[in-house]
């Protein structure tokens, strides 16, 4: 089966079928055995860019199986082929900053330093991203009861996402522990906007 009929039907019937919308690992489990014999990037890519973005946030959330084996140069290269995204100011559907938000809100990990960093990733993009995450920062910040539902059987495992976050920040120093309060992040973020871009919207 073709990945984007795969996606499109996994998308489609987990709304039908799912006890958990948008959809559950409990739910996806059934598709795993196909979606790991096609490449994790182009997976990630097509379903980031066709999808909205709580659905590739229930996704992500569901298998890792797909990102637990993810070095820093997946996430980088995964990074370059959702180039160019598109310049959103308000956290709406669009899945395209669904890695983004996977980093920052998720794995308690700050990425703007790691995208600063890429020579070849091009200033528009940058410029983008960063601005995505200081229009949304209260959004990208989690709620302690936000991981009620992180059991393995709803969504992962919670020490799943913490182990995997401490193996990535023992890989790269651009890695660096996100602010836990929107205050804080949205100051952070302020400061590299007008660092780096002059707070040129």
């Amino acid at each position: 089966m073709q990945l984007a009929r795969l996606l499109t039907e996994i998308y489609d019937i987990a709304w039908e079928e799912s006890t958990v919308k948008p959809m559950s690992r409990r739910f996806i489990l059934q598709y795993l055995p196909q979606l790991i014999k096609f490449d994790k990037l182009e997976v990630f890519t097509y379903s980031f860019n066709n999808f909205e973005r709580d659905e590739n946030m229930s996704f992500l959330l569901s298998v890792p199986e797909l990102w637990e084996s993810m070095k820093l140069q997946d996430w980088v290269a995964l990074m370059k082929l959702l180039s160019p995204r598109p310049n959103i100011t308000i956290f709406d559907g669009t899945g395209c900053y669904s890695d983004i938000i996977f980093f920052i809100k998720w794995l308690n990990l700050d990425s703007l330093q790691l995208t600063l960093s890429l020579d070849d990733l091009n200033t528009e993009d940058k410029r983008r991203i960063c601005h995505y995450c200081r229009a949304n920062a209260t959004s990208l910040q989690h709620k302690h009861e936000d991981f009620k539902d992180f059991n393995g059987q709803v969504w992962c495992a919670a020490d799943c996402l913490v182990s995997y976050s401490s193996k990535l920040l023992a890989q790269d120093e651009r890695f660096l522990p996100t602010y836990s309060d929107a205050v804080s992040f949205k100051n952070y973020v302020n400061d590299i906007w007008f660092q780096y871009f002059n707070g040129v919207i």
